[in-house]
């Protein structure tokens, strides 16, 4: 997480780790211990375990069916969506970020995934006007393919402070 300009890991480290956030509290046990984490739900390997018809590029597969209209592959992207809004809005609740970048191997999906979370965010802000006035889904962004995210995120934390 970069907050000010600056490279935020917390006290033990864990500050950023969003894929351990519980958004479904009585859903699948994660590798970590928690009940429903957003990485159960919204993950490459969760993607796998729920559309497992697409090989080595089940999200490609799995969005490219919900774009053709297939109602299994709408129900699962849209709630692979559901639990990255909700993660997505509990990061800028909590630290109210200006920019929200989606990232992993599901981000290889590219537009087509940040439109499915901004439509989630935009479903989930419906009945409040102050979650519509953060205009959530206009912070999302999507990790360019070109562009070696973990590579630099290490060379951050290698940067004196």
């Amino acid at each position: 997480m970069v907050l000010d300009g600056r490279l935020r890991r917390g006290v033990h480290g864990a500050a950023g780790e969003i894929g351990h956030v519980p958004v479904e509290p009585a859903g699948e046990v994660c590798q970590c211990g928690q009940r429903g984490c957003l990485e159960t739900l919204a993950s490459g390997s969760a993607l796998d375990a729920a559309w497992p018809r697409g090989g080595a590029r089940t999200a490609e597969s799995l969005f490219a069916a919900a774009a053709g209209g297939a109602p299994d592959a709408v129900a699962v992207r849209d709630r692979f969506a559901g639990a990255v809004a909700s993660a997505v809005r509990l990061l800028v609740l909590t630290v109210d970020v200006e920019v929200v970048v989606l990232g992993g191997g599901v981000a290889a999906v590219g537009e087509p995934l940040r439109l499915a979370v901004a439509d989630a965010l935009r479903k989930q802000a419906a009945d409040s006007s102050f979650l519509a006035s953060l205009r959530l889904a206009d912070r999302l962004r999507v990790v360019a393919q070109d562009r070696p995210v973990a590579a630099v995120g290490a060379a951050l934390l290698g940067r004196p402070s």
